[in-house]
């Protein structure tokens, strides 16, 4: 069979910036004769998105690697690989998160996410077909992120958590997954998982290498749990001036809004909020910072509630990262009397 694919290109925000990444497509074309080599045509020169047509009609298969080169220093990074064939089946993955943040799907740890997948061309009425036709593999792996990392690079380990067949063609989901990577403390998760989808039967590489083709995948980033704490005042303690807060947030979500929110511990109308501060909208950060506002804010005396909240697009409520009590009495008078020595 032979026939021409348009190819949807999707880069990571790595190969986002202009001028600085040389965006590429390889087409690996397997030989009409078998044992054949393999060909190589190149796409280069690509936007950031996008969409082009395949160099060469496929008429066996072709592998389609999508890769980003920085124009410096010269490190390569493959971002995605893809398999087209007219003899096997073919599959499509994508992973659906509540976050609409479109550079990668990304959740956080207590928040599950759905995999969802779709499979044609396998052949299940057929006992004589090759094994090859008869289904694909569903591979999950992942991986934990290190210290101040945000991302995977080429030297990141996987661990493989599951392979399974899938002999049936048509529209598959994964429903509420939980993430698989290990860890003694889920809260603090930071990493990603990777699903993938392969040929049963294997093709060879450049380098006569047998490997399986990749039909399709899709990463998922799963972020930790927020953190935080409200310094400066004492719990219990009554004041007559509120002094300058210590505010600090760990591993804020990306693109969120945490602040200082008061309210009169026995009126909860009389309510305000201070000192926001916007999280970056790549990657978890970690901010210390301060508000001096909060005495200003209080007008009334009474006993107030101080709540460090946190608003994603994950919650449909803020989450009280930090909280404490306080009294404000403004009316403290001195009483006596001045007695002269005359």
């Amino acid at each position: 069979m032979k026939f021409t694919t348009t190819i949807l290109l999707c880069l990571a925000a790595v190969a986002s910036a202009d001028e600085i990444y040389l965006n590429q497509i390889w087409q690996i074309s397997q030989s009409e004769t078998p044992g054949g080599d393999p060909t190589s045509e190149l796409l280069t020169d690509l936007a950031p998105n996008g969409t082009t047509f395949s160099k060469d009609p496929v008429i066996v298969s072709s592998v389609f690697q999508l890769t980003t080169t920085h124009r410096t220093t010269g490190q390569e990074h493959l971002l995605d690989e893809k398999t087209v064939s007219g003899y096997h089946p073919q599959a499509t993955i994508t992973i659906v998160t509540k976050d609409p943040y479109e550079a990668i799907p990304r959740t956080r740890v207590d928040h599950p996410f759905t995999v969802e997948y779709t499979t044609s061309g396998i052949i299940t009425d057929d006992p004589e077909a090759p094994a090859g036709a008869k289904g694909v593999n569903l591979e999950r792996k992942v991986t934990a992120y290190g210290a101040d990392q945000t991302q995977s690079n080429e030297d990141t380990t996987y661990s493989i958590v599951s392979q399974d067949t899938v002999s049936s063609n048509g529209e598959h989901d994964l429903s509420n997954v939980t993430t698989a990577i290990p860890s003694s403390d889920l809260t603090t998760v930071h990493g990603e998982e990777v699903f993938s989808i392969f040929t049963l039967d294997t093709r060879e590489d450049e380098d006569g290498n047998e490997v399986f083709s990749q039909l399709d995948s899709a990463t998922v980033q799963i972020l930790p749990i927020a953190s935080g704490s409200i310094s400066g005042v004492t719990k219990g303690e009554t004041y007559n001036q509120i002094p300058t807060l210590t505010i600090s947030g760990v591993d804020l979500y990306p693109n969120s809004d945490t602040y200082l929110y008061f309210y009169k511990t026995d009126e909860p109308t009389v309510n305000g909020r201070i000192g926001n501060n916007k999280a970056e909208p790549i990657a978890p950060v970690t901010k210390v910072w301060t508000t001096s506002g909060l005495n200003a804010a209080i007008t009334e005396d009474g006993g107030y509630t101080l709540e460090l909240r946190h608003e994603t697009v994950l919650d449909e409520a803020p989450i009280v990262l930090a909280s404490t009590d306080i009294e404000v009495e403004r009316g403290i008078e001195m009483k006596g009397s001045v007695i002269s020595a005359e």
